[in-house]
C-alpha cells in the first residue's frame, strides 16, 4: 500500500519492535528528531492497549532519554499510570480527552470543528486550481477564499533553546516576523498542560 501510493513517497516502513535494542539501532532511533508511540484506536481493550504502549514508551525513554517522545493513550486515566513509571507528563496525551474537548468547544463555537479539521489535514488545492485552468472552469470567489484558509495547517514543535526566558507574546511576534508562523498555544513541560495564548508567561526550556 505504501509503495504504490505517492502520498507516502517519503515514508519507509520497517518491521521491528521498540522493545528490542537491535531494532532501534537498525532504524537509527538515536538520530530521530521525534519518536511517537501510537495506539490502535480500534483495540478491543483500550486499557490493555495503553498498558502495552506505556511499556514501549518507558523503554524508549530509558534507552533514548535525549530524544523527544510522544505517547498516545486511548484513555486519559492512564496518563497517571505512565507518570507513575517515570514517563514525563508532557510526553503523554489522550485521544479521548482531546475528542471530548473538541466536541465541547464545537457546541460553543459554530464552525469550530470544520476549521480544526482543515488545520489538521493537508489539502491538494493546487491540483484543483490547475484542473480548473485546464478545463477553463472559473472557481467562485467563496471557494478561493475557503481554499486559502484550508491551506493553513497546524503543527506541534519544540522551541529552540534561544527562546528560553522570552515572554510568550514576544515568541509569537518573532516567529511570525521571521518565518511567517503563527504560534497560538504552548505545552508546559512540568505539567503537560496546553495553554492557549498565555501572553505574559515566560517560556522555559523545552516548553
Amino acid at each position: 500500500l505504501i509503495a504504490n501510493n505517492p502520498q507516502f513517497a517519503g515514508v519507509t516502513y520497517i518491521c521491528g519492535s521498540p522493545l528490542r535494542k537491535a531494532d532501534l539501532v537498525r532504524v537509527r532511533a538515536n538520530k530521530a528528531t521525534m519518536l511517537y508511540v501510537l495506539g490502535d484506536m480500534s483495540a478491543e481493550s483500550p486499557d490493555k492497549e495503553d498498558e502495552e504502549n506505556i511499556m514501549r514508551g518507558a523503554v524508549l525513554h530509558k534507552l533514548l532519554p535525549h530524544i523527544n517522545l510522544r505517547l498516545m493513550l486511548l484513555r486519559p486515566e492512564n496518563r497517571q499510570v505512565a507518570a507513575d513509571i517515570g514517563l514525563p507528563v508532557y510526553m503523554c496525551f489522550s485521544v479521548n480527552e482531546i475528542k471530548s474537548s473538541l466536541m465541547a468547544t464545537a457546541t460553543r463555537a459554530q464552525g469550530f470543528g470544520t476549521m480544526l479539521l482543515n488545520l489538521c489535514k493537508q489539502d491538494n488545492n493546487r491540483a484543483i486550481v490547475s484542473k480548473a485552468k485546464v478545463e477553463h472552469v472559473p472557481i467562485p470567489s467563496w471557494q478561493l477564499a475557503f481554499m486559502d484558509g484550508a491551506s493553513n495547517e497546524i503543527y506541534g514543535f519544540c522551541l529552540a533553546p534561544t527562546f528560553a526566558g522570552m515572554l510568550f507574546k514576544d515568541v509569537v511576534k518573532k516567529c511570525y516576523n521571521d518565518i511567517g508562523v503563527t504560534v497560538f498555544a504552548m505545552q508546559i513541560r512540568d505539567t503537560g498542560i496546553i495553554m492557549m495564548s498565555p501572553g505574559e508567561m515566560e517560556v522555559s526550556k523545552d516548553d
